[in-house]
C-alpha cells in the first residue's frame, strides 16, 4: 500500500522483544517501514507519515474605422439682417478605411511546459525554504544546544508515530553519536519530521533507521523533500553512495517513489554483516547520484526539457505556427481552394507532383464496376460502394 495515497494499512502487532536484545549489538539496525497514522509497526520499525492557474488578459481590440463626415452648417446660419446670400455649404468629405491584406507571418508557439505534481510540490517547498518558513538541518549528538533541541524534537516525532516502540530504544538510536539525523524545522523552532541513519564511512553506504513526518502534514510532499535533503547531506557530509533499508509491504511504495529498488547493485561483501536481517521485510537499496542536485530537481528537469526541445527544433518544424486562412474574413467566396495555398503545406514537403503520384486509399464501385471518384459519380450514394484500394 502506498503511504502517499493516504490510506491506512491494517494494524499489526509489533514484536518488541528484539529491541532489548539489540543493546549488545552495535551493528543491529531497526526495521524501517512507512505506515499511516494509527498502524502498529514491528519491532525497531520506523514510520514515515509523510495547485496555480495563470490568466492572460486579452489585449483590447482596435476600433473599426468609421466613416467620418464633415457636416455642413445649418440653413440660415448666416446673418439674416444683412440680406446677403448665404455661402453655399462646403462639400461633404467622406473618409473610408482601405482594408489591407495581412502579410503572412510565421510565429513560434510559446514553450509552455506543464509541471507535474512532483515538481509543483517541490517548488512550493523551495519557496517556503526561501522565505525562511521551512529549513533542513544536518544534526548529530555533538553536545551543542541546538543539536540537542532538534534531536529531542525528532525523538518526540518518532515516539508519536511509533507508539508500540520503547521510547528508550528510540532515544538510544537518535542520540547515538554514530548516527546522523536530518530534521525539517518549520517556523524557526518546530521539528515536523526527520530521518535518522547510520553511516558506514569506510563502506560508503548508510542504513536508514527511522523516518517520520508529523501526522498532520502527511501526503503533502514533506516526506519526499525530507528524503531529498537526506540524500544531499549523506553524499556531501558522509560520502555515502548507497542507502539500505528494510521495509515492509506498507513501505515499499514510498521507497520506490524515492528511487529505491529491490535489486541490490552493491556487492554483498560490502554490506553483509553490517546490517541485521529481518523476517517479513524487504531489503531495498537507493543509489545516491554523485552530481544530481537533489534539492533543486525541478530546475534540473526544466533545463533538460529546454535542452531537448532546442535540439529537436533544429530538425523539425513542429514548433512553427503559420497564420490561418483569411479568405472568408476578407469576403471571399466559398468552394475549393488549392492545397498548396494553405500556409505551411509546402513547407512541410508537399508538392503537386507527389500528390499526383500518391496511391489512392480507396476505390469507387458503382453498379459493380470500378469508377473514377468525381463529384458526379458521388451523387448517387444508394448505388455507390467504396471499398479499400487493396481489395
Amino acid at each position: 500500500m502506498d503511504p502517499e495515497a493516504g490510506q491506512e494499512p491494517s494494524s499489526k502487532k509489533a514484536k518488541l522483544e528484539n529491541a532489548g536484545a539489540q543493546e549488545g549489538h552495535d551493528h543491529a539496525r531497526p526495521f524501517t517501514t512507512i505506515d499511516a497514522p494509527g498502524a502498529a509497526v514491528p519491532n525497531g520499525s520506523a514510520t514515515l507519515n509523510s495547485n496555480g492557474n495563470t490568466h492572460q488578459a486579452e489585449a483590447p481590440s482596435e476600433a473599426n474605422p468609421s466613416e467620418l463626415t464633415a457636416q455642413p452648417p445649418a440653413p440660415g446660419g448666416g446673418d439674416n439682417n444683412t440680406g446677403a446670400t448665404p455661402a453655399p455649404p462646403p462639400p461633404v468629405v467622406k473618409m473610408e478605411a482601405v482594408p489591407t491584406k495581412p502579410e503572412p507571418v510565421i510565429t513560434v508557439a510559446p514553450q509552455a511546459i506543464p509541471l507535474d505534481t512532483y515538481c509543483t510540490r517541490e517548488i512550493r517547498h523551495m519557496d517556503r525554504e526561501t522565505s525562511g518558513e521551512l529549513k533542513a538541518f544536518y544534526v548529530q549528538n555533538d553536545g551543542q544546544p541546538d543539536s540537542g533541541r532538534y534531536l529531542i524534537g525528532l525523538k518526540n516525532i518518532f515516539s508519536k508515530c511509533l507508539p508500540n516502540m520503547p521510547k528508550t530504544y528510540i532515544t538510544r538510536l537518535v542520540f547515538d553519536r554514530r548516527h546522523r539525523s536530518v530534521v525539517i524545522v518549520r517556523n524557526g523552532n518546530k521539528v515536523i519530521g526527520g530521518i535518522t541513519y547510520r553511516p558506514f564511512h569506510e563502506r560508503r553506504f548508510a542504513e536508514i533507521a527511522f523516518c517520520a513526518v508529523a501526522q498532520t502534514l502527511q501526503v503533502s510532499g514533506f516526506g519526499t523533500r525530507l528524503m531529498n535533503w537526506t540524500k544531499k547531506y549523506a553524499r556531501d557530509n558522509d560520502a555515502c553512495e548507497y542507502f539500505l533499508t528494510y521495509a515492509d509491504n506498507n513501505a515499499v511504495g514510498y521507497f520506490s517513489k524515492q528511487g529505491f529498488t529491490k535489486t541490490l547493485t552493491m556487492p554483498r561483501e560490502r554490506w553483509h554483516g553490517y546490517i541485521k536481517d529481518y523476517d517479513g521485510g524487504t531489503l531495498m537499496e537507493g543509489f545516491i547520484h554523485p552530481t544530481l542536485p537533489f534539492t533543486d530537481l525541478p530546475g534540473a528537469i526544466a533545463a533538460q526539457r529546454a535542452a531537448l526541445e532546442s535540439a529537436v527544433q533544429k530538425y523539425t518544424t513542429a514548433h512553427v505556427v503559420h497564420p490561418g486562412l483569411t479568405r472568408w474574413k476578407e469576403g471571399g467566396e466559398g468552394g475549393q481552394i488549392s492545397l498548396g495555398s494553405i500556409p505551411g503545406v509546402k513547407e512541410a514537403g508537399w508538392t503537386e507532383a507527389t500528390a499526383a503520384a500518391a496511391v489512392p486509399r480507396c476505390q469507387l464501385v458503382v453498379g459493380g464496376k470500378l469508377q473514377a471518384m468525381t463529384s458526379d459519380s458521388l451523387k448517387s450514394p444508394s448505388k455507390t460502394v467504396i471499398r479499400p484500394a487493396c481489395s
